[in-house]
């Protein structure tokens, strides 16, 4: 009899499991985050030992893992479970559907949450604290000189004098205008107007030489970021091949190489959060050694995380509470300088900037998750009571909000009440419009779970076919023009990075949904392990990703989850690292 239900239950699971392949290869998602679940998933469970089952506690962690990936996925495709009509039957076969997927995808996640936590959790010996060993700085030094070439040459020949955008036009148009705003960020735009000033005094005033400068400053900045990375992940595991895979991922991944000579906040700020968990970690794990270094880099990355975007103070401060949680006991004294900076930031965001006249952000800019949830109510056609309609209207034309609307993307109906010219109201009648919020909320919860879902699916979900770097100089007057040392390497430059786009098995390499996967992989083996530094490093770029979940005016902007690609491979280094190695 038990073989039987044994047989049953393995049919059912591969039913599941099959009809999950078919369901997210109809994904307008890329399919190769899903195909590699797949594989692994399956593999994972042929090899896995049944005769020696994980405890309790992993079992239990590795299926709330499965069921939240397994939702989202769902989640995610949700236009995929309803066809035409609404009959009992139509319902019924919505319902089967729902209900395979969910199985499937849970099965398979499960399957290599238990892998995970079966490796990280060996374990031969304990040591409570580890030692830098000595003479290990070439690595940093080389492995900096390494990244700085290859970035140099790919610039000199390619994309001198870097790469700006329209928004980054806007942040030159405010250094020469001396009219700023802190949309982007003020400090930011600071730091742009430093070197570009040196650029241009040492050129005589040539707008690209001050381009360059600021170019030369960004790939030295990442490049030491990634160095210490390799550095320490190094000191860590001991691993030559390590050393070697983590800087052949910061030289040859085209995000990395383009972004180090691109002029917007977010290189920056994936460089303040990697040197953040990277200096944080080292502090707690090693022994002795220059643990001043790693605490001054640490409080430094600190206010680079605060100031460099816009909710970087947010995520900064829940990363503070989670430190308290799990460190505030022993390291007080770093918990007190951690709430200083924060004070500090906050006052440097606000009272400074408002003595400077700096402009903050407009209201609307901080609203993008609840505009495209009420404009979806309105595009699907669903009703507004007389007086809900007449408190829209203060502030946006009603009738132009179905046009304007556009799944996934918030810019359009925020220009739309910007053309308004009455955001004010909305600040002065704020109780009004949290009671509007929540009314539509409860009578058409379906249309806000969509459009929060389609807003922001991009960061938890496979991958997505939006653009992600500029290659070029854009929307400038200033007469900042791209100069390439070889046309021919120009060329091939662009082809390497077209490949990347084109290519089903490399877009995994820019899918933000399936880092965020492994994040919280990372997260689930520092669990199994009991290790509290590593939790408290995949923690912070998984609370940056969550602050977009939030907030996030593009479902899919690859540069705004950039911190996360800078942090993967030290999170993965010392969260699925076994114990034994990392001393845990």
């Amino acid at each position: 009899m038990k073989i039987w239900k044994k047989r049953i239950g393995w049919t059912a699971a591969f039913v599941c499991v099959c009809y999950w392949c078919l369901f997210t290869a109809w994904s307008d998602s890329y399919m190769v985050p899903y195909l590699l679940t797949a594989l692994l998933g399956v593999w994972t469970w042929a090899k896995r030992d049944r005769s020696a089952l994980p405890e309790r506690r992993e079992r239990i962690g590795a299926s709330v893992c499965g069921a939240v990936l397994s939702l989202a996925v769902a989640l995610a495709n949700y236009s995929l479970f309803f066809g035409s009509g609404g009959s009992t039957f139509q319902k019924l076969h919505t319902c089967l559907k729902l209900v395979l997927v969910l199985a499937g995808g849970f099965l398979l996640f499960r399957e290599i949450f238990l892998a995970v936590g079966v490796y990280v959790g060996r374990q031969t010996k304990t040591v409570s604290a580890m030692r830098a060993p000595r003479g290990d700085k070439w690595i940093l030094f080389g492995g900096w000189a390494v990244l700085l070439v290859i970035y140099g040459v790919v610039f000199y020949t390619s994309m001198y004098p870097g790469n700006t955008s329209t928004d980054s036009s806007w942040q030159i148009e405010q250094i020469m205008t001396g009219v700023y705003s802190n949309h982007h960020p003020y400090y930011h735009t600071q730091l742009i107007r430093l070197c570009m000033m040196i650029g241009m005094k040492l050129s005589g005033g040539d707008m690209n030489c001050g381009v360059a400068c600021y170019s030369l400053f960004s790939m030295t900045l990442l490049s030491l970021c990634f160095a210490y990375v390799a550095y320490t992940a190094y000191q860590i595991t001991r691993s030559k091949g390590l050393v070697f895979v983590t800087l052949a991922w910061y030289a040859l991944m085209p995000f990395h190489i383009a972004y180090s000579v691109s002029m917007w906040k977010d290189v920056p700020f994936g460089a303040a959060v990697t040197f953040f968990v990277v200096a944080i970690y080292r502090y707690l794990a090693f022994g002795t050694e220059k643990k001043l270094w790693d605490a001054v880099v640490a409080a430094v990355a600190a206010v680079g995380i605060c100031l460099l975007r816009s909710n970087g103070w947010m995520v900064f401060a829940a990363t503070v509470v989670l430190f308290g949680i799990l460190f505030g006991k022993k390291h007080w004294k770093f918990l007190l300088i951690f709430i200083a900076i924060l004070g500090g930031t906050y006052i440097l965001k606000h009272p400074v900037l408002e003595k400077l006249n700096v402009v903050q952000p407009d209201t609307i800019e901080a609203l993008s998750i609840p505009t495209q949830q009420i404009s979806r109510v309105i595009k699907v056609g669903n009703e507004l009571t007389s007086e809900q309609r007449a408190l829209l209207e203060n502030v946006v034309d009603v009738s132009k909000i179905p046009e304007y609307f556009t799944p996934g993307i918030s810019d359009p109906i925020k220009d739309l009440v910007r053309a308004s010219g009455n955001q004010s109201y909305i600040v002065e009648h704020k109780g009004e419009f949290l009671k509007l919020y929540v009314q539509l909320g409860l009578k058409y919860p379906y249309s806000y779970l969509f459009g929060w879902i389609d807003q922001t699916k991009g960061y938890w979900n496979g991958g997505y076919n939006y653009w992600r770097w500029y290659l070029d100089t854009q929307g400038n007057n200033f007469g900042i023009v791209r100069q390439p040392g070889s046309e021919t390497v120009k060329h091939l430059v662009e082809e390497y990075f077209w490949f990347f786009e084109i290519s089903p098995l490399l877009q995994a390499f820019l899918s933000i949904g399936l880092h965020s996967w492994l994040a919280f992989a990372g997260a689930y083996g520092a669990w199994v392990k009991r290790d509290r530094r590593a939790l408290l490093v995949a923690a912070v770029p998984i609370l940056v990703v969550l602050s977009l979940l939030a907030a996030t005016p593009v479902y899919a902007e690859f540069r705004y989850a950039y911190s996360l690609f800078c942090a993967m491979p030290f999170l993965l280094t010392v969260c699925l690292t076994p114990r034994e190695e990392t001393g845990a």
